[in-house]
């Protein structure tokens, strides 16, 4: 299979970066490609936050098309219950914080004040779809994408009240909305490094969520997966 990996930084993929055989660097855009298994594997590091997502995925989907475009990485849990280090596969991502704020506080979103964005003539507001999901069983969840990662609890009720979900990240939201602009296949898959609470990074476990990712995505990799 032609596979895009993409990860907001090396770090979330550099076990599965230092597995590639007959490495190239083939794209200005691209970190590199390489053999993985039976798969041609290109990797993309894209940078923090949506608008690097975007910039640097869009002039790659413009010009290549893949079986499969992988977004990996870490992202922070609302739920307690979810164990440091699960794996789950994101079906739903939401632009968490765009729109307008009301002089009461409310989070006013993209339907609510009545802004569409049109992707392939189908209006969408604050929240992307996956049209497929992957056969693996893990966890399937919907994730809020923010440019400012929650870190008091009015912050975190306040998005929640407003868009239900499990996860939190910085870049999911623009990678589903590029790649269904541009009709290509995706799946999304990321670990648990923390909790979203108020911000206490002592009980942060990065390491551990990079090591789980690695294994998951090694093991996936090994077979099909469209």
């Amino acid at each position: 299979m032609n596979i895009l990996l993409v990860s907001a930084t090396e770090l979330e993929i550099k076990p599965i970066i230092c597995q590639l055989n007959n490495t190239v660097t083939s794209s200005p855009f691209l970190l590199c490609k390489g053999r993985y298994f039976t798969h041609e594997l290109s990797v993309l590091v894209t940078g923090i936050g949506m608008v690097n997502t975007a910039l640097k995925l869009s002039p790659i989907l413009a010009q290549h098309k893949y079986d499969i475009a992988i977004q990996v990485g870490i992202a922070g849990s609302y739920m307690r219950e979810r164990e440091l280090g699960c794996v789950v596969e994101i079906i739903q991502e939401n632009y968490a914080d765009l729109g307008a704020e009301s002089k009461e506080g409310e989070l006013l979103d993209l339907k609510t004040l009545g802004f569409a964005s049109f992707v392939n003539k189908k209006p969408y507001f604050n929240s992307f779809d996956n049209p497929k999901y992957s056969e693996l069983g893990i966890p399937k969840v919907i994730s809020n994408t923010v440019n400012l990662c929650s870190g008091t609890e009015t912050t975190i009720q306040k998005r929640l009240e407003h868009f239900p979900a499990e996860l939190e990240n910085m870049e999911g939201a623009a990678f589903f909305q590029t790649c269904i602009m541009y009709n290509q296949p995706f799946y999304a898959f990321r670990a648990i490094s923390n909790h979203v609470e108020p911000r206490n990074t002592s009980q942060w476990n990065i390491p551990l969520a990079i090591q789980k990712l690695s294994n998951f995505l090694q093991e996936s990799l090994h077979n099909p997966i469209v």
